[in-house]
């Protein structure tokens, strides 16, 4: 289950496979965020990969953090996506949804 996600995310290294990957999740980056279980995945994703492979998270959790927020778990991966993105594009999309 979650666990065995996380230790393939672990190893992703492959440009097609985080492909695959984010085929695979995109569409379900809300769902996953307020998920008990789900949260985990998209938490080890955020840490693994590097942070201009990831606006395919990092976008749709902003766009919606205010109602992802709202919930326990979402709340915690709004954490973690403002504490990974450090570029400074990224800390002034933050700001302008604020």
């Amino acid at each position: 289950g979650t666990h065995s996600m996380q230790s393939l995310i672990e190893m992703i290294n492959m440009d097609e496979e985080q492909s695959i990957l984010e085929m695979s999740i995109t569409n379900s980056i809300y769902k996953l965020a307020c998920d008990l279980q789900g949260t985990h995945v998209l938490q080890k994703i955020i840490f693994c990969l590097k942070e201009e492979n990831l606006d395919y998270i990092f976008y749709p959790i902003i766009d919606n953090m205010f109602e992802i927020s709202k919930d326990t778990q979402g709340l915690c991966v709004v954490k973690k996506i403002i504490a990974r993105f450090e570029s400074k594009e990224k800390r002034a999309y933050i700001s302008t949804q604020l």
